[in-house]
């Protein structure tokens, strides 16, 4: 049997990311694990530099609509699921591989955008690219999957 003890959530505000913590909140329970959600301002759509800015930067909307969404997954969380919180600035699929690691993560639960294999093809999916490379377990989860 699987042991789990750590659970990574990457969260983006989609319906699919609020359905992986669903999925992660329920085998958090099974396993008494606790979960670790991500979020992740994406700096391969910053400039050149890819530093983050002040309030008048896109980016500084990012970091902010992260500790939103973050905020609000966490008030979601059933009580006695202990939750924690990373905001990162990188290239999401890369800095989920990295973290799986830094912190010994036992299972990835992600949202699939559903993308077709022509989309997925050209434009590539941080999923597949987690799915691939991870040195853990991914289950990937549709917007309308019941936890």
């Amino acid at each position: 049997m699987m042991h789990v003890e750590r659970i990574l959530v990457p969260a983006d505000g989609s319906a699919e990311s609020e359905a992986a913590f669903a999925w992660a909140c329920d085998l958090a329970r099974y396993y008494d694990a606790e979960i670790t959600l991500l979020y992740i301002v994406d700096t391969t759509k910053l400039g050149s530099l890819g530093l983050p800015g002040g309030p008048e930067k896109p980016e500084y909307f990012d970091h902010e609509q992260g500790k939103k969404i973050l905020q609000t997954l966490c008030e979601k969380a059933p009580e006695g699921i202990s939750v924690h919180t990373v905001t990162v600035y990188g290239d999401p699929g890369p800095d989920i591989v990295r973290l799986v690691d830094k912190h010994d993560i036992n299972l990835v639960v992600m949202g699939s955008r559903g993308m077709g294999r022509v989309a997925r093809w050209a434009l590539g999916s941080v999923s597949t690219y987690v799915l691939h490379r991870a040195s853990c377990p991914v289950l990937t989860v549709k917007a309308d999957a019941q936890a």
